[in-house]
């Protein structure tokens, strides 16, 4: 396996590898190898380096295969040639802007939010950072913004192509607890309800939490 990580792979690196290959007499040898990762690959990219292996019988040197193995990235996930990350923003009880069906934005469009326009900043795998609009509803969110050309790098025949695009997703912290403080209501309700409860009425109660997966 050839391990890189998602900025290897977006930018591109130089690597020298040496490896100790068989010769015929039975004796080793030491070669170095110098790959050149292309901003093109991905994982699963199967690279070929020719005369570098064990010596034949018949004479001549086997080629080797190396295989890219994508690193798992701290904040962002590859989908093919688009980068996806989330960002944890507090819930704002600031009223809804109205909602577009188009979430999509040029690279321009996502700097250019207003003084008033709550934003998260995000950093891409390019350096670049982009101020984006936190939305304001589930759905808005759900859908994420699109900043178009600012993903990973697509490259045919050597030439670059173009870029996929950097998609932003906002979670709201607020939700989990908003369901938790609503189980935990639930929970007093039912303790004030069946305070003097005998053990069957305890009993449902843990069957509950347990059908609703509720830790409490």
């Amino acid at each position: 396996p050839l391990p890189l990580t998602l900025e290897e792979l977006y930018h591109g690196v130089s690597q020298n590898y040496r490896i100790t290959r068989t010769l015929r007499s039975g004796e080793t040898q030491s070669v170095k190898i110098h790959l050149r990762v292309s901003p093109s690959w991905r994982d699963g990219t199967r690279v070929r380096v020719p005369g570098v292996g064990n010596e034949r019988a018949a004479g001549g040197f086997q080629d080797i295969v190396f295989v890219v193995e994508e690193q798992p990235h701290a904040a962002f996930v590859r989908a093919g040639d688009d980068v996806l990350v989330s960002v944890q923003v507090p819930w704002a009880d600031a009223p809804p802007r109205p909602y577009s069906s188009s979430s999509d934005a040029t690279e321009d469009d996502a700097d250019a939010c207003g003084e008033e326009d709550e934003a998260v900043y995000v950093r891409a795998l390019g350096g670049r950072e982009y101020a984006v609009p936190i939305p304001r509803s589930l759905v808005e969110a759900a859908d994420g913004t699109r900043i178009v050309g600012a993903g990973m790098p697509v490259r045919k025949g050597g030439k670059l192509l173009g870029r996929g695009d950097l998609i932003i997703k906002c979670v709201y912290l607020h939700l989990a607890r908003h369901f938790l403080d609503r189980r935990l209501t639930l929970r007093a309700r039912w303790e004030f309800a069946f305070a003097d409860a005998d053990k069957g009425q305890r009993h449902r109660w843990q069957q509950l939490k347990k059908a609703m997966h509720w830790k409490l």
